[in-house]
């Protein structure tokens, strides 16, 4: 009601200095956070609402902002308008900054160069953040409108963005090479923060279903890796088929001379189901024998 008492609030803008190198290149610039209080209200968003601008104006900027809704880099003037809200317009949502933001369109940082140098921004960690990158035709800045969302509290503490910059003039190429180290390092963070096991691709393996005519002697020689055959990790198939049952498994050779056998499924005419699993080595495959 307008007869209340004012309720009262602290906020805080915290400062601290960084240096930092990256992909051997010096990088200095600040810190900051904001801290909230208040015995009365609580709140649950904050807005951070800033102007980036490598060189101070627009005169030679070019922001980088590679997704799959626009084109990597792009050259912001005084004329021409850019705006990160168009990326949500065309999939239905508001685009999302930080990894882990629902409806992720944009990377988990901001990145400028030009003439001036080299302008990079990220957060300490992964939270629920909504960027808008923006500039309107006319103006001379690169608007950043980043919404903090968080669990309602008369006491919050923001996730600190670090803001830095280098004097290196970067081209085309470099700048995009920059920008693979930065998202590089922040899907290493999000994997440390969730405890996100590092994952190799899976193994390129080439398969030979053998039907007929099969011999442990010679049909997988040309799959060992000697001369003209297929080089890396190979398997195939045996499928036998028996009075009682059929038996089906694969060999795989480890390259030293050694093959390893994988019964995968054996079905009995009592049991048709897979009743076993279990793996075998041999020296050869002349060794190779049926239980």
């Amino acid at each position: 009601m307008w007869d209340e008492k004012p309720k009262e609030a602290e906020l805080r803008i915290v400062f601290e200095p960084v240096e930092q190198t990256i992909d051997g290149r010096r990088f200095t610039g600040f810190k900051y956070w904001f801290e909230y209080a208040s015995r009365d209200v609580a709140i649950h968003r904050l807005l951070d609402r800033q102007t980036w601008e490598v060189g101070g104006d627009l005169t030679d900027v070019n922001v980088v902002c590679r997704g799959i809704f626009d084109v990597p880099r792009k050259k912001v003037t005084r004329a021409g308008g850019f705006s990160t809200v168009r990326v949500g317009q065309l999939v239905g949502i508001i685009a999302g900054q930080t990894s882990g933001a629902a409806g992720r369109c944009l990377p988990g940082f901001d990145m400028q160069y030009g003439r001036s140098g080299v302008l990079l921004a990220w957060f300490d960690q992964v939270s629920l953040i909504r960027t808008v990158i923006e500039s309107t035709p006319g103006e001379d800045w690169v608007r950043h409108l980043d919404f903090h969302y968080f669990q309602e509290a008369r006491r919050v503490r923001t996730n600190p963005k670090t803001v830095v910059w280098c004097p290196d003039r970067l081209d085309h190429t470099d700048a995009l090479n920059l920008w693979t180290r930065l998202q590089d390092a922040e899907q290493a963070k999000a994997c440390r923060q969730f405890r996100i096991r590092h994952e190799e691709p899976p193994a390129i393996v080439f398969s030979e279903n053998v039907w007929f005519n099969f011999k442990f002697d010679s049909t997988y020689n040309k799959h060992a890796g000697g001369r003209g055959g297929i080089r890396g990790r190979t398997s195939s198939s045996l499928i036998l088929l028996g009075e009682h049952g059929d038996l089906c498994s694969d060999l795989t050779p480890d390259g030293g001379g050694r093959w390893s056998q994988r019964i995968v499924c054996w079905r009995s005419s009592s049991a048709p189901t897979c009743a076993a699993r279990s793996t075998s080595r041999y020296p050869n495959p002349r060794a190779a024998r049926r239980d």
